[in-house]
């Protein structure tokens, strides 16, 4: 098999775990993978809807993917995910204000925290960081708000 695709990876480690490669999960793992920022099941039984997928089946297959290292969970309140199958490794930026998810990647912080994890002879799995704030254009609508309220 030359570069095969997220269906046919998952598709091998179903089978190697005993388990079927079903139409939902087929269409789970097409919607997942189509997705640019994180998600959450929620978001993906909503864009399945009109085909019937079940949000447990969505759960299941979520940790499914997960297993099979096709996305990584990320921590918070609302368990998110992230696809990661044939994308760059990078963190984010969280908006409190609008709820934007903006990419970022940075070799020093990439190196520190590898080194943090050798010193401490750590093993690290998998890994998800998060800066939550408020972003530029936020601030600035809040200011321009804040302006325009008169103050009597």
């Amino acid at each position: 098999m030359q570069n095969p695709d997220a269906l046919q990876l998952f598709e091998l480690f179903l089978r190697r775990k005993g388990l079927y490669n079903t139409v939902s999960r087929q269409q789970i793992t097409t919607a997942v993978c189509a997705q640019s920022e994180p998600f959450d099941a929620a978001q993906i039984w909503v864009l399945l809807g009109t085909r019937q997928v079940g949000l447990s089946t969505i759960y299941r297959t979520l940790e499914l993917l997960d297993e099979a290292g096709l996305i990584r969970r990320m921590a918070g309140e609302v368990t998110r995910y992230e696809c990661v199958f044939q994308r760059q490794w990078h963190e984010y930026l969280r908006c409190d204000a609008c709820g934007k998810w903006i990419p970022f990647s940075s070799e020093a912080v990439d190196a520190q925290l590898t080194e943090i994890a050798q010193q401490l002879g750590f093993s690290v799995r998998a890994r998800s960081l998060v800066l939550q704030g408020i972003c530029r254009e936020c601030k600035l609508k809040s200011a321009a708000q804040a302006a325009a309220t008169p103050t009597w």
